[in-house]
């Protein structure tokens, strides 16, 4: 029932304000809640830009000088950690809001490895680190793992079953420190 409940609400909050017939700009949460490929319609200037003129500007400037981003990502947090749909569905029950008022959206480049952030009057533009990389090509991991490595550096792991790949990553900076191959699983339940 939880995951249903999220499924629900994750729809109707990112769809509100749209038309009928309008496409809509959503994340699918059976891929991933963290990020959206970037869909061929987008962007629409009057939904998609923000109301602040600068804002926009600097987006219709990132658009002509870069072209569309392969993905959206949706930031639910203020300290933009990947978010697990587990996190999604505690936070939707303690208060109904889930993990944060509003999203904000950066856009990820793959093939150039960055990130682009707009924030009031500047473009923030950082290296796409290896948890983004794998939730961009694999969507939310299936298991998430956190603690030490052998060398006793904090460290996430992420499992995706049904593609048959371990990540091993730095917790502080996402750096990949690894990848394991294991038996496909392809029909794992549900994503953490």
């Amino acid at each position: 029932m939880p995951r249903a409940l999220l499924l629900i609400l994750l729809a109707a909050a990112m769809a509100l304000g749209c038309g009928k017939d309008e496409p809509k700009l959503a994340p699918d949460p059976e891929f991933s809640i963290n990020v959206l490929e970037t869909p061929s319609w987008w962007p629409r200037e009057e939904k998609d830009w923000p109301g602040n003129p600068i804002e926009a500007r600097l987006m219709e400037d990132t658009l002509a000088e870069r072209g569309r981003p392969d993905f959206l990502r949706v930031v639910w947090t203020r300290d933009r950690r990947i978010v697990r749909q587990s996190d999604m569905i505690s936070a939707l029950s303690a208060d109904g809001r889930g993990l944060k008022d509003a999203t904000e959206f950066e856009w990820v480049y793959l093939d150039d490895e960055e990130v682009v952030r707009f924030k009031a009057a500047e473009t923030e533009v950082r290296p796409l680190d290896g948890r983004l990389r794998a939730v961009c090509l694999y969507g939310d991991p299936q298991a998430f793992k956190s603690g030490k490595d052998p060398l006793g550096r904090e460290r996430e792991t992420y499992f995706y079953y049904d593609r048959g790949k371990i990540f091993y990553f730095l917790a502080d900076d996402g750096t990949q420190v690894g990848e394991d191959t294991i038996p496909v699983t392809p029909y794992y339940p549900r994503r953490e």
